[in-house]
């Protein structure tokens, strides 16, 4: 049986970066897609990983030199055992949560005695500034920096484990 495939996520150009991202999670949430599309999004803005993501799905921890990037939907503390283990062999964990999450995500941190080693970024916060930076500052530099953003993203997604169904993403005005 075929399904009809579904609209692509909306990435509103006319609200705050912040906003447009956290909605655009939100939306991935209620598909129950958030994981897959954070970790796409992020490898996306981070500009990471996106050679090697092209023949495969992306690696969790996403590892930059001697960082291990944990992109998590859901804290726990599996999550903080994973970042301990990194401490462990000498990587710096670094966790990019949506939302509150990052605010569970660090209380579980300094709860495990870890909150000085591990760092906790809010997701929506990380990708918006990564968009900022090199846009200039200017409308026309954040409408070209949410396109080069919005390409890497579906050249990473096309590339994992399900040819990013339901996580096409469209730029809106």
């Amino acid at each position: 049986m075929l399904t009809a495939a579904l609209p692509p996520l909306r990435l509103s150009c006319s609200r705050s970066l912040r906003t447009a991202v956290a909605d655009l999670l939100r939306q991935a949430q209620e598909r129950g897609r958030a994981e897959e599309t954070l970790r796409c999004l992020v490898a996306a803005a981070l500009g990471a990983a996106a050679a090697d993501a092209t023949s495969g799905p992306l690696a969790d921890p996403l590892r930059i030199g001697d960082t291990a990037i944990h992109v998590s939907a859901a804290q726990g503390d599996a999550l903080i055992a994973r970042c301990r283990t990194d401490v462990g062999a000498g990587l710096r964990p670094l966790v990019i949560a949506p939302g509150d999450g990052a605010i569970i995500a660090r209380g579980l941190a300094g709860y495990a005695g870890l909150g000085d080693r591990i760092d906790v970024f809010e997701a929506a916060e990380l990708i918006a500034t990564r968009i900022y930076i090199p846009a200039g500052l200017t409308a026309a530099g954040r409408r070209a920096a949410l396109a080069r953003l919005v390409k890497r993203y579906h050249r990473i997604s096309q590339a994992s484990l399900d040819g990013g169904r339901g996580r096409r993403i469209a730029l809106v005005r």
